[in-house]
């Protein structure tokens, strides 16, 4: 598969209640997509570099897609981390890279931030 930055394989719709543009610099966050596949459930999952609809600054997030093939089609899902709801002490601009990670029996989401674009709180 190919991906690049003006043409999405997957994309939320505009009415998503999850996932919005950038509340600070209007930039439309939703990319860096990292696909896992559950053998358990045989389904694919797209974690994905997000932001969410929220009020302030720091609205970084994961965002979540399923499938059952690779190639889609994939539906949209609630983001795999959320916001609080005290959002003005969310630490996270962007949450970047995402990647899954399955050991003794659980799995563990990863991601990176910069620090320049770390909530100061």
């Amino acid at each position: 598969m190919h991906f690049s930055r003006t043409n999405y394989f997957l994309k939320p719709e505009d009415n998503t209640p999850w996932y919005g543009r950038s509340n600070w610099t209007n930039h439309f966050h939703w990319r860096d997509p990292y696909i896992f596949k559950d053998d358990k459930t045989n389904k694919h999952y797209t974690f994905i570099c997000a932001s969410l609809k929220s009020p302030g600054n720091f609205q970084g997030s994961i965002g979540l897609a399923v499938a059952d093939k690779i190639d889609g089609k994939y539906k949209v899902l609630p983001p795999a981390i959320n916001i609080p709801v005290d959002t003005e002490n969310w630490a996270y601009y962007h949450m970047e890279r995402p990647q899954v990670i399955y050991k003794n029996g659980k799995y563990n989401l990863f991601f990176s931030c910069f620090k320049m674009l770390m909530n100061p709180k």
